[in-house]
């Protein structure tokens, strides 16, 4: 059920399918060093988002700042955090925004309340090795419990959640996220993917989508550094399990969304 496709140099256009699932080069290994020790140097800026694991974000992102989170933070955060991330990071998103623009021939830009594509950052911790995979509701009820470390099988709904009122058309059922690859621990890192839709568990409760996510197939994208995958969101996936096996392991990339919006690419997290 899957369309791979691999982002063409030549300038030929990838064409927006609900099982989208494209690459595109974005770094060289040079630039992704350069990234990695700006964001070593904003490190103070940084928010743990597990009580062990050392599992960071930087930036505000809507599904710790929005889902479930009491007084909405996401706002506040995006409008703090967003002139550090332009600051540093402004070349790497005008790098992003071209290569998405031109890979979908649609112009790009950003929104003023929405917060700008930011880092996930994962160290090594013991507790990777027994990481598990819950369903959304599960995950939202005990990611912030000490005893293990936990991550969502979900479909990307966040053009759902967040405010579009600056906008005046927006398209809510054509979304792409991507994920632009830093750094990835010894053993590998990618996204994990169920062969099941958005649309195969309309109307059923979380039991009933565990028990499809069970009967599905499912497979691993790896992830290459320097280089950004992109997909429609659409599909049952989450981080591929993360095995921890030096004590600089990291898994580092750079998160973001895109809404098509008043005639424009919206990049936002």
């Amino acid at each position: 059920m899957s369309t791979t496709v691999t982002y063409p140099e030549t300038g030929v256009r990838l064409h927006w399918h609900p099982a989208l699932l494209a690459d595109i080069p974005i770094l060289s290994a040079d630039e992704c060093l350069t990234t990695l020790r700006t964001l070593e140097n904003l490190r103070p800026y940084w928010e743990q988002r597990h009580p062990v694991v050392p599992f960071y974000t930087l930036g505000a992102t809507n599904y710790y700042d929005i889902f479930n989170a009491p007084g909405t933070p996401y706002y506040d955060k995006a409008r703090r955090l967003n002139s550090l991330l332009q600051e540093h990071f402004g070349w790497l998103y005008q790098r992003i925004s071209d290569r998405l623009g031109a890979a979908f021939d649609v112009p790009t830009g950003h929104a003023n309340r929405l917060a700008l594509p930011g880092f996930n950052i994962i160290l090594a911790h013991p507790k990777l090795d027994t990481m598990r995979t819950l369903t959304v509701i599960e995950w939202s009820q005990k990611r912030e419990e000490a005893e293990y470390f936990s991550l969502p099988v979900h479909v990307d709904t966040p053009q759902y959640v967040v405010d579009w009122s600056e906008f005046q058309h927006v398209d809510l059922v054509h979304p792409l996220s991507f994920t632009l690859t830093l750094s990835v621990p010894q053993k590998g890192c990618g996204l994990q993917i169920w062969e099941l839709f958005d649309e195969d568990t309309l109307g059923l409760d979380e039991t009933a989508i565990a028990a499809k996510l069970a009967s599905s197939k499912t497979w691993i994208r790896p992830y290459s550094v320097g280089v950004m995958t992109v997909h429609t969101g659409r599909y049952y996936h989450t981080a591929a399990p993360v095995r921890s096996s030096r004590q600089d392991d990291t898994r580092i990339t750079l998160q973001g969304h895109v809404a098509l919006a008043d005639g424009k690419a919206i990049l936002y997290w």
